[in-house]
């Protein structure tokens, strides 16, 4: 009895260990109604639509946990191609079409304590006609936005639409990081004349960086995208299209704004370099200028100080008052030297 209790029992955790739900690989799973509103799908009747191709379902995934990993793998009807990069540890952004739908790697932003950290993430997925199966390692901003959006009364009849619309709610999120850039720009620029140079070039810096890293991931996704656009495989939607080509246009009108945004800082931190610049210029030319003119005067008083003997009035009365007025009178020349060969 003992030893049979054993292998019940490591059965059962053998079986706990694949648990698929809630909390245990599963982030949220989403069917769509008719009418194309979402709700929330216990477990097992999110995989009895998904078996039987019935309705739209979007499972969204843990690649944290393994439960997520074997569901992935057990499924009969996802594609070979999708099991693939829905797995795989690449995170660069890319697209591939199979026979019935499309799978790749989206570029997203951490998603922390309910704000973006703009930290870039990764977004496995597969969409067809009935079905959307995303995955992640980290919370996802725009994930988060496309959910909440279907919360709200958003409506999806695909899953490339839901895909569509995690792009639209990526592009509103890079907009609003843009708008904010600008800004920035703006206020620089208010402020170029009163700020200290050095910390308004720092603060330039960085939005500058920031601008590089999100234009660099916009970029890759707009390629992506732009080729699928361009070649549709037949089994994609007029619908669908369009809404893709939709907000593709979203996303390359927020990179030419990012452009902008990073020509204008280049052209600001150009400024203020060439401020400083001048400022150091003009503090080395005051600084020539004293030295010239304190030269001869230090010679003089260097020869007289030296106390040996032999030194012209020395004593003298008048000797201290003769040396100082000699003094005066070598600066007053240098300086008239000086404006005769307009130096200053």
């Amino acid at each position: 009895m003992t030893g049979q209790a054993q292998k019940r029992q490591s059965a059962e955790e053998g079986l706990s260990r694949f648990a698929f739900g809630l909390g245990q690989g599963l982030v949220f799973a989403y069917g769509f109604d008719a009418d194309g509103a979402a709700r929330d799908l216990a477990v097992k009747d999110a995989e009895q639509r998904l078996a039987q191709r019935r309705g739209l379902v979007w499972i969204h995934l843990d690649l944290n946990t393994t439960p997520a990993k074997h569901w992935v793998e057990t499924q009969s009807w996802l594609p070979d191609e999708a099991k693939e990069w829905l797995l795989t540890r690449e995170t660069y952004a890319r697209i591939e079409t199979t026979a019935q739908g499309v799978t790749g790697i989206l570029t997203d932003f951490y998603h922390e304590l309910e704000a973006v950290d703009w930290r870039p993430g990764h977004l496995h997925f597969y969409a067809d006609d009935h079905a959307i199966v995303t995955a992640r390692r980290h919370p996802l901003a725009a994930v988060e936005r496309a959910r909440k959006a279907l919360v709200q009364g958003a409506t999806a009849a695909t899953g490339l639409s839901v895909l569509v619309l995690i792009l639209e709610s990526l592009g509103r999120l890079l907009e609003g990081a843009t708008d904010a850039l600008e800004r920035s720009i703006e206020h620089a620029e208010d402020q170029i004349e009163r700020d200290e140079p050095e910390k308004l070039r720092q603060s330039l810096g960085e939005v500058r960086k920031r601008a590089i890293l999100l234009y660099r991931h916009l970029h890759r996704e707009e390629r992506v995208f732009s080729r699928l656009c361009a070649k549709p495989p037949p089994w994609i939607c007029n619908d669908d299209l369009s809404g893709l080509r939709e907000s593709l246009d979203y996303l390359k009108r927020t990179a030419e704004d990012l452009e902008t945004v990073q020509l204008r800082s280049r052209l600001l931190q150009e400024e203020l370099a060439a401020r400083l610049a001048e400022a150091t210029n003009r503090n080395v030319y005051v600084l020539s200028i004293l030295s010239a003119v304190l030269l001869p005067m230090s010679l003089i008083a260097g020869m007289f100080g030296m106390n040996l003997g032999g030194l012209p009035g020395l004593n003298s009365p008048l000797g201290f008052w003769i040396v100082s007025l000699l003094i005066v009178v070598i600066g007053a020349l240098t300086l008239l030297i000086l404006r005769w060969r307009r130096i200053l």
